[in-house]
């Protein structure tokens, strides 16, 4: 079981503790009767597709993006947007469940912080026995990335390299963590003193992102397969475990659909891996099928000692 699985079952655990506790306004689809009749059913679409791609702290960033937000009214491309904030603006119902969810998202960093440094936070009382079992899986899981040898040696020898090292975790580090698909293992960091250090700085960034994602869609329980040709992906001939590939689909559903890393199959017996949507594009034909052209990040099935790879 690799960090992503291991992240969707620890999720949808969290949700069944969730609901145990006779909570269920963070997993309902809402509609507009709940939202009141302004938000219209694409407005709500689009306010969860920006949500439903990032974390449990989604709701909160969007309706922080929002309220600052200023937009053309003239120009329709962006009359949703206008209409989305004037929709969400004060929003006693939106606001609720940006707080609820955003609780919930810090109980999962604390657990996350919990799996990477071992004893460094109290979890007692905090979920079922079978979700404490589900844990100790999730935290078996990100030790077998490597990630926390590879953190545990990231204190470096001097107090300069310390400040280098401080100032890039908050940089590029910060980056990736806000959006793991900025990852790339060809980052050149030859001519840095300390490149393999840069490089297991954002590689553990990744997988803390990636780990955060995956236990908010096991929570939303909104996983969805992709069936695609082997053949038809580029990118899988790459050394490197976490690939960049790019392939086309006749299957919208990644796009209209816009949940956390889709499982890529060729059948129910062959697994690829799980994509990381980085770019996509459509494309629209009568005389032919119309599809869409995806680009991003190939997470793999096996990710023992991910770290492993670092020169």
């Amino acid at each position: 079981m690799n960090l992503i699985e291991a992240g969707l079952e620890f999720g949808h655990a969290l949700r069944n503790d969730y609901l145990a506790k006779g909570n269920d306004e963070l997993t309902e689809k809402y509609t507009e009767e709940l939202l009141g009749e302004e938000m219209s059913e694409r407005l709500w679409e689009l306010f969860n597709s920006k949500v439903a791609s990032r974390s449990f702290f989604g709701f909160s960033d969007v309706l922080s993006l929002l309220s600052t937000a200023s937009f053309d009214e003239q120009r329709p491309i962006t009359q949703y947007w206008v209409d989305l904030k004037l929709a969400v603006d004060d929003n006693p119902v939106l606001l609720d469940l940006a707080k609820k969810y955003f609780e919930e998202g810090e109980l999962v960093d604390r657990l996350i912080t919990s799996a990477l440094i071992p004893g460094s936070v109290n979890t007692d009382g905090l979920y079922s026995v079978e979700t404490n079992h589900l844990f100790n899986d999730f935290a078996a899981s990100l030790k077998r990335t490597g990630v926390t040898r590879s953190f545990a040696n990231l204190i470096p020898r001097s107090s300069l390299d310390s400040n280098i090292i401080d100032s890039h975790m908050k940089t590029r580090g910060s980056e990736i963590d806000s959006n793991p698909c900025l990852f790339n293992w060809k980052r050149n960091y030859k001519d840095e003193p300390l490149a393999s250090e840069f490089t297991a700085i954002d590689l553990t960034c990744f997988l803390a992102s990636v780990a955060r994602r995956s236990i908010f869609s096991g929570f939303m329980g909104d996983q969805i397969d992709l069936k695609v040709d082997h053949d038809s992906i580029g990118g899988l001939n790459q050394s490197e475990p976490i690939k960049s590939i790019k392939l086309k689909t006749t299957d919208f559903s990644p796009v209209f659909n816009r949940r956390f890393a889709p499982m890529l199959t060729q059948n129910e017996n062959n697994r690829i891996g799980y994509m990381l949507l980085t770019k996509y594009s459509l494309e629209f034909g009568q005389e032919v099928d119309s599809c869409c052209s995806l680009e991003g990040l190939l997470y793999p099935l096996d990710d023992l000692n991910l770290f492993s790879y670092i020169s």
